[in-house]
C-alpha cells in the first residue's frame, strides 16, 4: 500500500509540475522500503548452515520486494493512462 501511495504521489507531482521525472521520485522514495537487511540476513543464515531460517527470510524478502513492485506498477498503470 505504501508503494502504491508513492507511485500515485510521484505521478501527480510530475503532472502538476512539482517534479520533472517520475522515475527519480519513485526510486528515491522506494529505497527505504527495500528489504536489504532481510536479504543479507537470509544469505548469512544459509551460509552458516541454517537452511530453514535462511529460506524463510529469503522468501519474506522476495514477497516484500514483489509487493513493492506490484504497488508501483499498479499506480503507473492506473494513472499513466489517465494523466
Amino acid at each position: 500500500i505504501a508503494a502504491l501511495g508513492i507511485g500515485i504521489a510521484a505521478v501527480l507531482a510530475v503532472h502538476f509540475g512539482f517534479a520533472h521525472s517520475v522515475d527519480n521520485l519513485i526510486i528515491g522514495s522506494v529505497m527505504p522500503l527495500v528489504p536489504g537487511v532481510a536479504i543479507t540476513t537470509s544469505f548469512r543464515d544459509i551460509l552458516a548452515g541454517h537452511l530453514i531460517s535462511g529460506l524463510v527470510r529469503g522468501t519474506e524478502a522476495i514477497i516484500v520486494a514483489s509487493a513493492i513492485g506490484v504497488g508501483i506498477a499498479t499506480a503507473l498503470i492506473l494513472l499513466g493512462g489517465i494523466l
